[in-house]
């Protein structure tokens, strides 16, 4: 007996931090498929035919694309984040170009995590780290000033400053190490 179904190959491409904790529903037909997260490819089985496909994120989505399945056969597509407008015009006049959706010719090769990625990651949670030493301090002080919480204001100052140096100098450490 011949196949009658095809399938998708749809791969999410790696690339920077809009959506990057976030996964994409695929919708075919309009029916709720699976879900994609970044750097992650999907092979979903279809009936051979003509399908519309779309991918959404809340409110937002890629535009709708045709795909021709042949029985038997693989038809791969690339996924990405779309617009880069402003965060205002991108969830508004562009929501529907928020994700970036095309066919390619074969499956995109996705390489695993890099040196790069990894420093970038540890950069960005010394950030976060900082940040929030610096909001903790910025607390401290209107505790002290208010009067809010006497017996607890310095010792949260205190947490505050140890986690804002302590981030300060691992950033240090991490841009003599690597550049």
């Amino acid at each position: 007996m011949a196949a009658v179904q095809g399938t998708i190959t749809l791969t999410r491409v790696q690339d920077g931090f809009q959506d990057f904790l976030r996964s994409y529903t695929v919708l075919i037909d309009e029916v709720p498929a699976g879900k994609v997260r970044r750097g992650q490819t999907l092979h979903l089985n279809v009936p051979a035919g003509t399908h519309q496909m779309r991918l959404t994120i809340a409110w937002c989505s890629s535009p709708s694309l045709t795909a021709d399945i042949e029985a038997g056969t693989s038809t791969s597509f690339v996924c990405g984040p779309g617009n880069q407008l402003s965060a205002n015009t991108a969830v508004t006049a562009g929501a529907n170009d928020y994700i970036a959706l095309w066919r390619s010719p074969e499956a995109a090769a996705i390489p695993g995590g890099t040196r790069t990625d990894s420093l970038t990651r540890s950069r960005l949670a010394i950030a976060f780290t900082f940040f929030g030493g610096a909001v903790t301090l910025i607390g401290a002080g209107i505790w002290h000033l208010t009067g809010a919480a006497p017996g607890a204001d310095n010792l949260v100052t205190g947490v505050g400053l140890a986690v804002t140096v302590a981030s300060m100098f691992a950033f240090r450490r991490s841009r003599r190490r690597h550049g």
